[in-house]
């Protein structure tokens, strides 16, 4: 039995002391068998950042989340549920890094007609098809990189293969950090 993890964006407006309560809930659903999507409620406006509860048994952040194009991009690992088995599976999430919710266009080509468009459904997290992966390697785009308006997202899995991921850059953000919170 794991512990359920939990994925947090905290606003630090320097106040010291931060209860869960004043944080915004959002829930990961699985929608298809290779996608998954977080609740796109609004905010109240007074929380001060929001969470995700990781609802995979054993599922978890292990590499340091991504600032690319205006989103936070993560990766969650997923143990095989066997003991006697090596490997697993990752998802590759990306979410508003203000807010946790669903950015407001799609992000993968879920219906795989090559383009990422209205057709696709707004989906926030993307099965892995080579196993366990760390981050991508973010290859193109608008302002970078080789392959201009042609932005790609690399992940290198545990089955030994490479995974490429069709990339919307977005804008820029401002200055955000992120960094991992250990319980004593």
């Amino acid at each position: 039995p794991f512990l359920t993890q939990t994925f947090y964006g905290v606003r630090d407006n320097g106040y010291g002391t931060l209860a869960r309560s004043s944080l915004f809930p959002r829930t990961i659903t699985q929608v298809t068998a290779n996608f998954r999507s977080v609740s796109a409620l609004t905010n109240s406006g007074t929380d001060r950042g929001w969470y995700v509860d990781l609802n995979i048994s054993g599922e978890r952040v292990v590499f340091q989340p991504t600032l690319f194009g205006g989103k936070v991009v993560f990766v969650t690992l997923i143990p095989s549920t066997s003991p006697c088995e090596a490997g697993g599976s990752s998802y590759l999430f990306e979410v508003d890094p203000v807010t946790g919710a669903p950015l407001p266009d799609p992000v993968y080509d879920v219906n795989g007609d090559g383009n990422i468009d209205p057709s696709d459904p707004n989906y926030s997290g993307r099965r892995s098809t080579v196993g366990i992966t760390p981050n991508p390697t973010f290859i193109g785009g608008p302002s970078n990189g080789p392959v201009r308006g042609n932005p790609r997202k690399f992940l290198s899995g545990s089955t030994g293969n490479v995974e490429v991921v069709q990339n919307v850059a977005g804008p820029g953000g401002g200055r955000l950090s992120w960094r991992e919170l250990l319980r004593d």
